[in-house]
């Protein structure tokens, strides 16, 4: 389970995280930033 939250969006909106789940382990930055593109 991956949690993402930011703390402020460019519009003026409320964030709210974004839970993603992943089997793999082992997460690098880099497997996380493509994870919330994808779910994007």
């Amino acid at each position: 389970m991956i949690r993402l939250q930011v703390d402020h969006l460019p519009g003026g909106g409320d964030p709210k995280p974004v839970w993603l789940w992943w089997s793999g382990t082992g997460a690098t930055t880099t497997d996380v930033d493509r994870l919330w593109q994808a779910f994007l």
